[in-house]
């Protein structure tokens, strides 16, 4: 789409058609691949083609490590300013 501004602040959004050609040149000099759907079945069966191509992986990850170590160093960081505050030795 282009968007193509009007006399008064208006806009006005015009439809492209897309160009096969330029695509396919895309795909082929950045080493990608380039499909055509021209309908509902074929599209589906992109997207399973590249389903089984492309994966994703849950990772759980622990954080509460993190979170213990940031509390013990906000301790030892307040329990040193207490110190040179009240001129306290322990």
């Amino acid at each position: 789409m282009i968007r193509d501004t009007l006399p008064g602040g208006y806009q006005r959004f015009i439809r492209v058609p897309t160009s096969p050609g330029t695509l396919l040149q895309i795909a082929q000099s950045s080493g990608g691949h380039f499909f055509v759907a021209p309908n509902d079945e074929r599209l589906k069966q992109v997207y399973e083609d590249l389903g089984s191509r492309l994966g994703k992986q849950r990772v759980s990850r622990e954080v509460t490590d993190y979170f213990a170590g940031a509390a013990a160093a906000l301790l030892l960081v307040g329990g040193a300013l207490s110190a040179l505050m009240f001129r306290r030795i322990v």
